[in-house]
């Protein structure tokens, strides 16, 4: 037995003496490849910054052309003055950022930037490679002069709980209070409600809707060839009339008349089921320029091809969509609304999204319908309600970056 120990000993440590050179030799271009990761984790940070202060410059070189009609050249000065601003917390990372590129389009209404740099590398040099280089582009539009919002507001029964339909009033008082600040420069914003339970309360608009007076205001989906689109029932297919009961809370069209709106939001009460889709396709429907001859002429949306109105809806929930109307054809409410997600953003028009304690199930959709990730909130309480709608409300007001 002895003998065994002994043999396993030196056969071990032959062993020893193989790996250790073997290790030795793989140490160099694993620790080779760890550097060079580590300066690629730096390039890419500073490609962030970058873009992150291009943003900032473009936005601020384009509010100083909109609002005060600087020349090209003050423009410039702006530009340069915001991006080395957010640069300067980078001096201490060996960058070297060249000449920003500032490119004025003035039949376009844009500001273009575009930068690039290089930051010296610390692992990578054993090949060879001094330095790394990034480069990023930015712009924004400055000929901005109208938003146009959709709200979905869900005013089913289960809004009665905890105090959150009293929560969604405050929230939804608060976008509009920012979206319309009554300031001279602000652009000019027009907002319509589209408040919806077990069905969507046409109000004055229901017989055009409906092509028909009916038994009440009532609208349900319709099916065929205009299921998800924003063709005008007047020129389309009628909306259905299936329902029995529907929200008092009606529609109410494109209004500049912040108090208004307001007023209507005051006046929601709870109750019913959720046909969460009938609250999207409406929320679409007040910013459609399809549907011009169908609202009044103070209402009418711009055409979706003007850059200079910003089109978007913002939808919002506290529950499963669990009610539709034509489920053999168009599928279940939440089939329903991602399909006319879908359609709403192949419009360019853009997606906001909020969850109020609603269900796992439901996320995904909302999840889905919105424009970015960024565009979707989950909340949990009222104040998070509120931040979220101040959240999507300043982006509305920001100028559009559109790379």
């Amino acid at each position: 037995m002895a003998r065994l120990r002994n043999w396993v000993a030196r056969l071990a440590c032959a062993e020893c003496g193989t790996v250790a050179p073997m290790l030795g030799i793989l140490a160099i271009p694993l620790c080779l490849f760890i550097g060079l990761a580590v300066d690629h984790s730096r390039a890419l940070t500073l490609k962030a910054r970058t873009l992150e202060a291009l943003d900032a410059a473009a936005l601020a070189a384009a509010r100083a052309m909109q609002a005060s009609g600087a020349s090209d050249e003050e423009v410039i000065a702006v530009a340069n003055r915001y991006f080395e601003e957010r640069m300067a917390r980078l001096s201490s990372w060996a960058v070297a950022i060249d000449p920003l590129a500032v490119t004025i389009d003035r039949n376009n209404d844009t500001v273009s930037l575009a930068a690039s740099g290089k930051v010296d590398t610390y692992f990578a040099r054993l090949a060879h490679v001094d330095q790394l280089s990034v480069a990023t582009t930015s712009a924004a539009v400055f000929g901005i002069k109208e938003i146009e919002v959709g709200l979905m507001l869900d005013v089913s029964g289960s809004m009665n709980d905890f105090g959150k339909i009293d929560d969604l009033k405050d929230a939804a008082k608060e976008f509009v209070d920012i979206l319309m600040p009554g300031t001279p420069d602000a652009p000019k914003a027009r907002v319509g409600l589209a408040p919806y339970s077990s069905a969507v309360n046409a109000g004055e608009y229901s017989v055009k809707a409906k092509g028909s007076s009916g038994k009440n205001a009532c609208v349900s989906e319709r099916k065929g060839a205009d299921a998800f689109t924003d063709a005008s029932p007047l020129s389309g297919q009628p909306f259905g009339s299936k329902p029995t009961s529907c929200p008092a809370a009606t529609v109410l069209a494109l209004t500049d008349d912040k108090e208004k709106i307001v007023d209507k939001i005051r006046s929601y009460s709870p109750g019913g089921s959720t046909a969460g889709h009938l609250g999207i396709g409406w929320a679409w429907y007040l910013v459609s320029p399809r549907w011009n001859d169908f609202w009044s002429a103070e209402s009418a949306p711009g055409p979706y091809d003007d850059k200079k109105v910003l089109k978007a809806v913002v939808l919002m929930t506290d529950g499963m969509f669990n009610k539709e109307y034509e489920l053999a054809d168009n599928g279940t409410s939440a089939e329903q609304a991602r399909e006319l997600c879908e359609s709403i953003k192949s419009e360019k028009v853009v997606v906001f999204s909020v969850a109020l304690q609603a269900p796992p199930e439901v996320l995904p959709v909302l999840k889905g319908c919105a424009s970015s990730a960024t565009y979707f909130f989950d909340v949990s309480s009222g104040t998070e309600l509120s931040e979220a709608y101040a959240v999507i409300a300043r982006k509305l007001t920001e100028l559009r970056l559109t790379k």
